[in-house]
């Protein structure tokens, strides 16, 4: 089987592999098309998910339908327009806050991936890790202020809009237009890009 992997799949792990976050792909029903190491290690210690018969499932059961609608839900919708969902979860073992955010595939993403089931990708993020992307290396890389780094940051990290707003006590208007200014400097069109 390993040899029928694409260049463009070896490509999207060997990148996936390099992120701070948990990086897990499914289809429209939450089956496990393709992860990183990050969230491999999350699925092995069951401390937060499990993969079973292939499906996604919550360690932390009371949130798995709501995680399922999230999945179905991006899966179904227009994913040029859809932002990332969110649902936080607590690890069994440790207690710590993991934020999953929940960001549809578009049908082009599914051919650069070489997956036609490929239909959301779930990013998971605890509270107490460090991010993957320094500050400085963004401002410099692509030239953004620090307001949009910030909002880089937390977009990237899976926050809505109006998470971000609230928590950089700008009003929802700020943050969109600072969006707007990172995905063109960055050259992207949607969050799912960013990430």
């Amino acid at each position: 089987k390993v040899s029928t992997v694409s260049d463009a799949k070896r490509l999207a792990m060997a990148v996936l592999d390099r992120m701070d976050y948990g990086i897990v792909i499914v289809n429209q029903v939450g089956h496990v098309r393709m992860t990183n190491q990050r969230a491999e290690q999350w699925l092995q210690s069951g401390e937060v998910m499990q993969a079973l018969f292939g499906r996604i499932k919550l360690t932390n059961t009371k949130d798995n339908d709501a995680l399922s609608g999230l999945i179905r839900s991006a899966a179904s919708g227009d994913s040029a327009d859809m932002q990332a969902k969110t649902i936080e979860t607590l690890a069994t073992r440790s207690n710590t806050r993991v934020r999953i955010a929940v960001l549809p595939i578009s049908n082009d993403e599914k051919r650069q991936l070489d997956d036609d089931e490929a239909g959301v990708v779930l990013v998971l993020s605890d509270n107490n890790q460090q991010r993957a992307m320094a500050s400085r290396v963004l401002q410099d890389s692509y030239g953004l202020t620090v307001a949009e780094t910030k909002v880089a940051t937390g977009l990237a990290g899976g926050q809505t809009q109006d998470e971000l707003s609230a928590t950089l006590f700008v009003s929802l208007s700020t943050i969109k237009t600072h969006t707007q200014h990172i995905y063109q400097k960055i050259g992207v069109s949607r969050q799912v890009d960013l990430v």
